[in-house]
């Protein structure tokens, strides 16, 4: 009988120190991979061309614990869209607006175009090679109008299945790209939009937070 009650008590304490060290804050990973949009301009000219670099190794900073894991098999899915913002109502088929430069004989990055709408995006995955995650693309404006460009990553609606060593249980991750490290992304172009969501709560809700989640806004002129 003391046997059991033995290993109760210990089954129980080694419970508690799982839980203990699987203590992430908000109960999630969110990963923060780099990427740089270049030059990076409040206003462009029709024809110009503009050039995304993701580069990074595979030791990945995650913000939550502010230490660095190791993501040599992880899935970010890597999505671009842009909107025009000019109107009370947000545009979201403008891709097609835009030529898309992608050299698709090394990098798994295409077009998807949503059978129930208009909406184009590009969306694929990293080159996963010697010890580091790249995708490269360029893109470059045929109408004049104020854009918001979004660079994200698909896992960033939060993954359960992925694995990687050290990982908590079945905590989710995220992945936010961090455009430009953190430098102005020009947030305050939002409020020169007509749409009263975006030029007041969006703006007032991610101003101080704009530059980290892959957001850049821009003009394009003729």
């Amino acid at each position: 009988m003391k046997n059991i009650i033995f290993l109760i008590l210990l089954l129980l304490t080694s419970t508690a120190c799982l839980k203990k060290n699987c203590d992430i804050p908000n109960n999630q990973y969110e990963f923060e991979i780099p990427a740089t949009l270049t030059p990076a301009k409040g206003t462009y000219k029709i024809g110009d061309t503009i050039s995304v670099v993701s580069r990074f190794p595979h030791q990945v900073y995650e913000r939550n614990t502010q230490r660095t894991y190791d993501l040599a098999n992880y899935h970010f899915h890597p999505k671009m869209d842009i909107f025009e913002m000019s109107n009370e109502e947000i545009n979201q088929t403008v891709l097609n607006d835009f030529q898309v430069i992608v050299d698709t004989s090394i990098y798994d990055f295409y077009k998807y175009e949503f059978s129930s709408s208009q909406k184009t995006i590009y969306r694929g995955e990293y080159l996963n090679i010697g010890g580091e995650y790249i995708l490269e693309y360029k893109f470059i404006p045929t109408k004049t109008g104020l854009y918001l460009y979004s660079y994200s990553s698909h896992s960033g609606t939060g993954d359960v299945d992925q694995t990687f060593p050290e990982k908590c249980g079945n905590t989710i991750s995220f992945a936010w790209v961090n455009l430009n490290a953190g430098q102005n992304n020009n947030p305050q172009f939002l409020l020169n939009s007509e749409n009263e969501y975006w030029r007041t709560n969006i703006y007032q809700e991610r101003k101080n937070d704009f530059n980290g989640f892959g957001n850049f806004m821009f003009y394009v002129q003729e």
